[in-house]
């Protein structure tokens, strides 16, 4: 139940897993969640070693990157650094640069104001199905990457350009 969470607000997570829907109740659990969890988060976060590869030879093919996140940026900063990849960006955009979380377009659509690129110019990647909702929103074409909870069957539901098992499938196969 937690992993079906992962890409979704904590908010979101917490009612998903507790059925509370009461705002406040959710906005309460959100900061004692940020108090206790936020301090070790970067440590614990790990990038898997295809997304590592891929990040490293879209960098050097001069692929503008950019990562929008619904975890805050500052914390998404620290975990990209302790991951060796925060250089490989050229934006970072978490959850409080924006109004809205993903499935709304708002992060995708402001990440590309920022690189002054038009939406069928990009590629969004995500491994959830709230990536798919918000790239399509933003009219930006997206590559599910079936990694996680979600299988290659949930990410082809959704309007995309393709969908693989790993991000090594886009290094051999752009």
């Amino acid at each position: 139940t937690i992993r079906g969470t992962i890409g979704l607000t904590v908010e979101d997570s917490f009612a998903r897993m507790t059925g509370i829907d009461d705002a406040a109740r959710l906005h309460d659990l959100r900061v004692e969640y940020k108090a206790l969890c936020r301090p070790g988060m970067a440590a614990h976060t790990r990038l898997f070693p295809d997304a590592g590869r891929f990040l490293q030879a879209a960098a050097r093919a001069g692929v503008a990157l950019g990562v929008i996140s619904t975890k805050e940026t500052p914390t998404l900063r620290e975990s990209l650094e302790r991951c060796g990849v925060l250089g490989l960006f050229a934006l970072v955009v978490g959850l409080d640069e924006v109004s809205a979380p993903k499935p709304s377009p708002e992060g995708i659509l402001f990440a590309l104001h920022r690189l002054n690129l038009a939406p069928a110019d990009a590629v969004y990647f995500g491994d959830n199905p709230v990536d798919a909702q918000a790239a399509h929103a933003a009219g930006t074409p997206y590559v599910g990457v079936a990694k996680g909870v979600h299988d290659a069957t949930v990410l082809a539901a959704y309007p995309h350009r393709a969908v693989v098992k790993s991000y090594d499938e886009l290094i051999t196969h752009p």
